[in-house]
């Protein structure tokens, strides 16, 4: 995509070895083995403007360790950190299930409830709707 568009790439820090190594990445399970490199590795604290919007950028590991979400304007990007009524994995490569918790709790059950969250698969959901009817957070989790 990246040599398609000339789009810059940002991760943070603590997952460059992950998009550097296929083996890593998985990338070989998908589709072939792939290297990137990173535009503009250390991005978490940081914002970054795309046009006239300014996203937030959280740290938050768990599914990785360099896992990220952005936050603009009551919606919230997270990847692979809460999907409708699930969380991410973390029995791949780099996953924490400590970090992942730390992660959800402190980084998105504290935002407001009409926060909507856009995962990186599935519906999109709210902090509201999770925090009352995601079973993983409804079971002390």
């Amino acid at each position: 995509m990246v040599e398609a568009t000339g789009a810059e790439v940002y991760i943070h820090e603590d997952d460059l070895e992950y998009l550097a190594d296929p083996d890593k990445n998985l990338s070989g399970l998908v589709f072939e083995r792939r290297e990137s490199r990173a535009a503009h590795p250390g991005i978490a604290g940081d914002t970054v403007t795309v046009g006239p919007l300014e996203l937030s950028v959280i740290h938050t590991p768990g599914h990785t360790p360099g896992g990220i979400s952005l936050l603009v304007e009551g919606n919230l990007f997270c990847g692979d950190l809460v999907f409708y009524n699930s969380v991410g994995r973390t029995d791949l490569p780099g996953g924490n299930n400590e970090q992942m918790h730390k992660s959800v709790h402190g980084q998105v059950m504290v935002l407001p409830d009409e926060t909507n969250i856009f995962p990186g698969h599935g519906p999109a959901t709210t902090v509201g709707r999770e925090r009352a009817e995601n079973p993983f957070l409804i079971s002390g989790w």
